[in-house]
């Protein structure tokens, strides 16, 4: 393995902030309020990569701008939130090649922020009762699908998804499943995927400011969907 960054200044800072390095995977995050760093770039086939283990709040993992990679085997996750995550972040993280890039189920008032997603079915998935979540500044590229709201018996609500890019995805760039509502997209840009945007069943769910300046591929997968838009400049 080799370190991305010199040891420089910013490095040296950067790591002074990191209460526990990951240096090997599968990799299980088990204490609260703390902050986990990669070191370097890591590879594992067949596997989850990182784990939020249950109940965990309040701590960090900061990839640091290293690559948690993956060989697509089926039901795998670069990183993984599940039962009852919250007030957790993850950031500064590259993830290629896993069923799910990011995986956050029932786990709520968690912050996703400055991560590169390519190569996934899925770059980002929220499932079953994960609400009142931050997903912001991430990149979503080339994947099956960017960035998705899943649920079919259980509520995704308020989350916001705040300037994002999500492009030449496969599938869908953005998409809400049933019973995900009241959720906000606010700007980034989301082009060039197969749909750009998709929402199922009785959803409603915002969009404002999301570079809607050329046309953009929509996907209803049922009447009663709702697609709201808001442009704050014009007030259309």
């Amino acid at each position: 393995n080799v370190f991305r960054y010199g040891l420089n200044r910013n490095c040296l800072e950067s790591m002074k902030k990191c209460d526990e390095f990951i240096t090997f995977l599968p990799y299980a995050i088990n204490k609260n309020n703390t902050r986990y760093c990669l070191l370097y770039d890591l590879y594992i086939p067949d596997k989850t990569a990182i784990a939020f283990s249950s109940n965990i709040k309040n701590s960090t993992l900061d990839c640091l701008g290293y690559n948690l990679d993956g060989n697509k085997f089926t039901s795998t996750n670069g990183i993984y939130l599940t039962g009852n995550n919250r007030i957790n972040t993850v950031m500064n993280c590259n993830i290629t090649d896993y069923t799910n890039g990011i995986y956050i189920y029932n786990s709520s008032n968690n912050t996703v922020i400055k991560n590169n997603l390519t190569g996934n079915m899925y770059g980002i998935i929220l499932q079953y009762y994960s609400s009142n979540n931050t997903i912001a500044n991430n990149t979503a590229y080339k994947n099956t699908n960017g960035i998705v709201l899943m649920a079919l018996s259980s509520n995704n609500k308020n989350n916001n998804l705040i300037d994002n890019v999500v492009f030449e995805n496969t599938d869908s760039g953005i998409g809400f499943g049933t019973t995900s509502e009241n959720n906000t997209v606010r700007g980034g840009s989301i082009m060039n995927n197969y749909k750009d945007y998709y929402t199922s069943g009785t959803t409603e769910n915002y969009f404002i400011n999301t570079n809607f300046t050329e046309s953009r591929k929509i996907g209803f997968y049922t009447d009663p969907s709702w697609f709201n838009y808001n442009n704050e400049t014009t007030g259309n």
